[in-house]
């Protein structure tokens, strides 16, 4: 007689509608939970919106439905206009100050200036310090990838030359 493995079957995971949210649970109560946690933390989020502007570019933090999210607009572009609407996020979870850090984040990398070298912008004043190492690290690259630029490189060679090299333009940690 021939010995049969049966593969294990994959768990069953329920899905709940309740009051507007879809949770999902190994069983039809805990599904029920999971859909009451999203509530409660929907009910529990800060919907007030923040509005960061940095170096041209305007930073809109707002939540939907307890999760946070950001879109940036360029004020020199066409989407600075009157009347229009603007696309385009980066959602950032349900915890709205790293939400916050990410925006931050965000625009000191969009306005970053050769000129500025390696130094913690004024924007990322208060951010946690692995956000500021983060930040020269970037520094770091985009003076290499401005070198490899100096050095008549194309794009896509001064790009791969700043991730080899970018360890080169880095100051020591402070």
């Amino acid at each position: 007689m021939l010995n049969r493995i049966r593969k294990p079957r994959a768990a069953k995971i329920y899905t709940v509608r309740y009051l507007g949210a879809e949770g999902r649970g190994p069983t039809k109560t805990d599904a029920k939970l999971d859909a009451c946690a999203q509530i409660e933390r929907a009910m529990d989020a800060t919907y007030s919106p923040a509005i960061i502007r940095w170096r041209g570019v305007l930073g809109i933090l707002y939540c939907d439905r307890g999760h946070y999210a950001y879109t940036l607009i360029h004020e020199d572009s066409e989407s600075y206009q009157d009347g229009t609407i603007i696309a385009g996020c980066s959602c950032c979870g349900t915890d709205r100050r790293a939400a916050l850090v990410s925006l931050k984040t965000h625009l000191a990398q969009i306005g970053w200036t050769h000129e500025d070298g390696q130094t913690v912008p004024f924007i990322l004043k208060g951010c946690p310090e692995e956000t500021h190492r983060e930040h020269l690290h970037q520094a770091a690259w985009q003076e290499a990838y401005q070198h490899a630029r100096t050095l008549g490189m194309e794009y896509n060679d001064a790009h791969y030359w700043a991730c080899n090299h970018s360890h080169e333009f880095a100051l020591p940690c402070r």
